[in-house]
């Protein structure tokens, strides 16, 4: 290892590096799907849940995912999603055969369908046969922050669920 100091000279170093750059995104390009076969519907409004999706995205070498914030897009009415439901949990949706998954099933499928994800299928295995997977789930989405994007408010100011307003009393 210590040997390459003194043999690969810098500008040699610089066009191996950018070799594996090339070489790579003509890999990424040469496996990509022309359109997505699954979208995962997550919470625009949680930084957590972008930063998952975001995470995802680039996990995706294949690009066979497409990550919507369901705040901002409505095509999970016409899959026959509601707010609600997406609200507790995100939804992994294949269109084609009009699967949907939710909650810990939609991380359970996301790990099936990105090779990156595979490591992970042990401990998502070991969760579900112990019961446990939906569970964990349910308690970090229940623990998300939810910040509302100001954009998503009207006339300067944002709705305020009443189950929230009632909460508080």
């Amino acid at each position: 290892m210590g040997l390459e100091l003194f043999l690969v000279t810098d500008k040699e170093y610089t066009w191996l590096a950018g070799g594996w750059e090339r070489l790579r995104s003509e890999v990424r390009e040469r496996l990509r799907v022309p359109e997505p076969t699954a979208v995962l519907f997550i919470d625009g409004f949680c930084s957590y849940c972008r930063l998952t999706g975001e995470t995802l995205r680039r996990l995706d070498w294949r690009g066979r995912l497409e990550v919507v914030s369901f705040r901002e897009d409505d095509r999970f009415r016409r899959l026959g999603l509601s707010a609600e439901a997406l609200e507790l949990r995100m939804h992994l949706v294949e269109p084609r055969s009009g699967r949907v998954f939710a909650g810990f099933d939609a991380v359970e499928a996301l790990a099936l369908r990105m090779l990156s994800l595979w490591p992970l299928l042990p401990l998502l295995w070991l969760a579900r046969a112990s019961g446990q997977g939906q569970r964990l789930y349910d308690f970090l989405a229940s623990r998300r922050l939810i910040v509302p994007d100001a954009r998503a408010c009207g006339e300067g100011a944002c709705a305020v669920p009443a189950r929230a307003a009632a909460e508080e009393r």
